[in-house]
């Protein structure tokens, strides 16, 4: 699936309106900008330039003393949720643009907040300098055709060159728009609701996960803090595709919001903030967290709930102190379980009266426990045994932990048929359809 957040959730989608494109400016980028301003304009899209200075020398024809004036300078661009796409075109300027932390910053943020991000010839270095792609290297940096390298970038051939080459004649400025257009078609595919069944997952750092299903958005043991023991940042520009929530962007969805417990690496009061920016939100505590009374608490030792579109059931234990659930949430043909930090004392009694729930679990967010005879191994062995769990996701370390990947080996070899899915980094999605997450 080509989008990494929920950006345009209150515009309408692609197919519905043009595209609007960014196009990085830069000196002597002339032989390759107009064509790609022609291109654009040609298929009713709408352009800025934006760029480090307001004048840059250009060229065109072989003429030296044009002037390319950007629209809109970079540090002024706070905002780029009116924008769907980043273009780096080819030119000199990606010499200075590779040693300026600005641009690296802008293109990175841009990829963040949700933009495709589409270069060709060597901006694809640009791209690469900001960390978006690795390993371009030689002829390798210039695919043959328009490709997509990952999720919202798009890198393309080598250009023509300039004078007295044939000014970039040769730069492939429709095969990468045509990219663009589809890569626009499938976003706007992906940013539907999942159809009845199918979900789509973000990882938010330690135990936070966000799952959007057909009719709804739920989000669980979200915090700011921390991911595993590293310091989470917050990032320049907000988004799920950065690991992190901004209400602005999924003010229009039916928000559901699950905390499992006290500890403050599991709750984060920011969450209670939400509701200026969300109309249709609401709150489930294992606790008493507040004395709103519109907050749902589901304490324990067992509690349960059925209402507006949810099914749920809680288990229950005490942790360093405080008590604390495990989810159960039957929501939109979907069947979603949250350990937290659940321990029960008798972990296979509540496994079993989950069982009455429900005997098949799509997704699952458990503890990334292996010793041997540790009570957290011997508990979600029993877990794994009982239910037939589709797509298992370790959480409370941090992205691409080694006692993620040793749990995922480590069970998957125990339990064959079982798929345990590592998040790499924060905001990385995943898309569950016909039973599986897809590769």
């Amino acid at each position: 699936m080509a989008t990494g957040g929920l950006r345009h959730a209150h515009r309408p989608p692609p197919s519905a309106r043009p595209l609007s494109v960014l196009v990085l400016l830069g000196e002597w980028f002339g032989d390759a900008y107009f064509p790609l301003a022609k291109e654009i304009e040609a298929r009713g899209w709408t352009m800025k330039r934006v760029g480090v200075d307001a004048e840059y020398r250009g060229c065109f024809n072989k003429k030296r003393d044009v002037v390319l004036r950007s629209d809109i300078l970079i540090p002024d661009l706070k905002d780029l949720a009116a924008f769907d796409v980043l273009i780096i075109p080819s030119g000199p300027q990606f010499r200075k643009f590779m040693e300026d932390p600005a641009v690296l910053t802008f293109i990175r943020d841009a990829h963040a907040s949700g933009l495709l991000v589409a270069s060709f010839c060597v901006g694809n270095f640009l791209v690469q300098a900001a960390g978006l792609v690795d390993g371009l290297s030689g002829q390798d940096s210039f695919p043959k055709e328009v490709t997509l390298a990952r999720d919202r970038v798009l890198i393309g051939p080598r250009g023509g060159g300039p004078p007295p080459g044939d000014g970039f004649e040769s730069a492939p400025i429709k095969e990468l728009c045509d990219a663009i257009a589809r890569e626009g078609i499938r976003k706007n595919a992906s940013a539907a609701p999942a159809p009845a069944g199918g979900a789509e997952i973000w990882y938010l750092g330690h135990c936070g996960f966000a799952v959007r299903t057909s009719d709804h958005f739920l989000v669980f043991d979200y915090q700011e803090r921390r991911d595993g023991q590293q310091p989470k940042s917050r990032p320049d520009r907000p988004s799920l595709a950065a690991g992190w929530i901004a209400p602005d962007e999924i003010k229009g969805l039916k928000v559901r919001v699950f905390v499992s417990h006290a500890h403050d690496d599991h709750y984060d009061p920011v969450i209670l903030t939400w509701k200026e920016a969300v109309p249709d939100i609401a709150y489930y505590f294992g606790w008493t967290a507040t004395d709103d009374p519109s907050h749902h608490v589901l304490a324990g030792p067992r509690a349960g709930l059925a209402a507006d579109g949810l099914e749920i059931a809680t288990i229950s234990s005490h942790h360093s102190g405080v008590p604390e659930v495990a989810w159960l949430v039957k929501v939109d043909g979907l069947v979603i379980y949250h350990n937290g930090d659940c321990q029960p004392a008798d972990a296979a009694a509540e496994h079993d009266y989950l069982k009455t729930k429900a005997d098949a679990i799509d997704l699952a967010f458990v503890f990334p426990v292996t010793a041997p005879g540790e009570k957290y191994t011997v508990q979600e062995e029993d877990f794994f045994r009982k239910f037939r769990v589709r797509a298992a996701f370790p959480m409370h370390a941090r992205a691409g932990d080694a006692m993620y990947l040793d749990f995922q080996r480590s069970f998957e070899a125990k339990f064959p048929g079982l798929r345990i899915h590592v998040p790499m980094a924060m905001g990385q999605k995943f898309v569950y359809a016909n039973g599986r997450i897809g590769e």
